[in-house]
């Protein structure tokens, strides 16, 4: 078996679905936008709600602006590989 390096662009991921949201629902024609996700998207609504916010106030700095995460807590026990708080370690990272 070959072996194959995948990579991930979440970032990019991301902007492409903005850019397409954006291109059906114009930032400067909405009064109200919702940023919701459970679980890790609950997660990537902390982490993401505020640069959604100035891409959108950017075009319409009117539009109210909200992150509702249903969940995205992760308990941090010891990482069963390293033995260390990976989760809290790593997540310092996004703050």
């Amino acid at each position: 078996m070959q072996e194959k390096n995948i990579y991930f662009k979440g970032y990019n991921n991301t902007i492409a679905h903005l850019n397409f949201i954006f291109s059906l629902l114009p930032p400067e024609l909405t009064d109200t936008f919702v940023v919701n996700g459970c679980s890790a998207g609950g997660l990537a609504t902390y982490t993401w709600v505020d640069t959604i916010a100035d891409m959108i106030h950017n075009a319409n700095p009117f539009t109210k602006v909200f992150g509702i995460a249903d969940s995205g807590f992760f308990v941090d026990y010891p990482s069963m590989e390293s033995g260390n708080h990976d989760y809290t370690n790593n997540i310092k990272a996004v703050v």
